[in-house]
């Protein structure tokens, strides 16, 4: 990475000649303009030197209007920025979640993405997107107001980037723009830290997943275990999808799929029998095993009629995805872990409210994708407040207000849930009952 921002210098010569019609309004500093069209319009702006396998995009944003995930949200895409035929940034919002998404046109099944996945994304103010990237090298990263969107030290795979970029486009209205710099070497993120600025710098933190780490161990005080097993034996549970069971180290259970290259069926759950009361804690360690996956908790899982989760008048479940976020049942689940072909590095966990696929929440990445030993997971649910532990260290703490996502989940089922690519092993779960607050 040896090309810096402060080099590139042609940020408004870039922009200005491009919007000649368009409203110049106070851009992020005084000493940069926004520009803005009352009818949404692409602008083309030629760059000074074309773009290929190497190179870095950064500019400042301003939406009009807040976007919001929640029941009722209508779905919408607001394309920001493209090159057709080789990229595409846009923001899509839903009722499930609001993104950001920059994708390649030549990546093919959609790996490699640069997608963060939020609850909201603020209107009104001004944000700083950057992407950097050296294709022979894998290297692709991005950031938001300086905060990286993927962890730390997370490479992708090289692939072969063809494409020269003489021009793209930029658009102007709902959203404000300004100062879009462009330079065809990967960026210096010391450069970025400058450019950004220390009002804006980390602003969006805690948004993105990456708040500040709370020490806490959700134990407290246990008397004995409702549920307990080291998982010698699967009689008090329930497979569906293609999922394939074998001992590990210390005699603790391997998870992975048959079908590991079936994206659509290949997905695998092991539900709990016994269902569980409206406040419980549970323990359990897990350790990934594989290059690549994402691990998933269900808790408080039930029909949308109260049925019970195995009831034969509910939908039949073999793994794929929205039968259990958006069919017939009802229940929180959290991704503790989260390292996917298509977005590895993932910065943050997330939890959601479904039916319906409402993220509600998110924090940092429970499981590093660098992991590689055993994590204690502690899920703590007191009633209406559900809190997520890895190690001591809190990454979730959310109260469902009962109203906003629907009413609050009690007693239900609970899963552990892999995506196709994913093998984890797991021991030592002990689930304990909690008095209702």
């Amino acid at each position: 990475m040896t090309a810096a921002l402060s080099q590139i210098g042609y940020a408004e010569a870039l922009l200005a000649p491009s919007v000649a019609e368009a409203e110049r309004v106070p851009g992020p500093s005084t000493a940069l303009p926004g520009y803005i069209r009352t009818e949404p319009v692409w602008q083309e702006v030629a760059l000074p030197t074309p773009l290929g396998a190497r190179g870095s995009v950064a500019f400042w944003f301003r939406l009009e209007q807040g976007y919001s995930a929640g029941p009722g949200e209508p779905k919408r895409v607001l394309p920001l920025l493209e090159c057709p035929g080789v990229f595409g940034f846009q923001l899509k919002a839903s009722p499930a979640q609001v993104e950001l998404d920059w994708s390649w046109a030549d990546k093919g099944l959609l790996i490699n993405r640069l997608r963060p996945i939020l609850p909201r994304l603020p209107g009104g103010e001004w944000l700083h997107f950057a992407v950097s990237w050296d294709a022979a090298r894998g290297h692709f990263h991005g950031w938001l107001n300086g905060t990286p969107l993927r962890e730390p030290g997370t490479e992708v795979e090289p692939w072969a980037h063809t494409a020269r970029v003489a021009a793209l486009r930029i658009r102007l209205g709902p959203v404000a723009v300004a100062g879009l710099e462009v330079s065809p070497e990967p960026l210096e993120e010391e450069a970025l830290v400058a450019k950004v600025g220390p009002e804006r710098l980390g602003s969006l933190r805690a948004l993105l997943g990456a708040p500040d780490p709370v020490l806490a161990d959700l134990g407290g005080e246990k008397g004995e275990p409702l549920y307990s097993t080291d998982f010698a034996d699967l009689g008090d549970w329930v497979a569906e999808g293609p999922l394939l069971t074998s001992r590990g180290e210390g005699g603790s259970l391997t998870m992975r799929s048959e079908r590991p290259e079936d994206l659509t069926h290949g997905h695998t759950v092991l539900w709990l029998r016994k269902e569980l009361p409206e406040s419980f804690l549970a323990e359990w360690e897990f350790k990934p095993l594989g290059e690549r996956g994402l691990c998933i908790v269900f808790f408080a899982a039930r029909g949308r009629n109260g049925e019970e989760i195995f009831s034969p008048a509910l939908q039949k479940r073999a793994g794929e995805f929205p039968l259990y976020h958006s069919g017939d049942i009802d229940c929180y689940h959290i991704s503790y872990y989260a390292h996917t072909p298509e977005t590895p590095g993932r910065l943050t966990s997330n939890l959601r409210k479904n039916h319906g696929f409402h993220l509600v929440a998110n924090g940092p990445p429970a499981i590093s994708a660098h992991s590689r030993g055993w994590q204690r997971v502690q899920l703590r649910k007191e009633g209406a407040r559900i809190r997520l532990a890895v190690e001591g260290r809190q990454v979730l703490d959310f109260t469902d207000d009962g109203q906003t996502w629907g009413p609050t989940l009690g007693r239900g089922h609970f899963g552990l849930r892999q995506m196709v690519w994913t093998v984890g092993a797991y021991r030592a779960l002990r689930i304990y009952p909690l008095p209702n607050p």
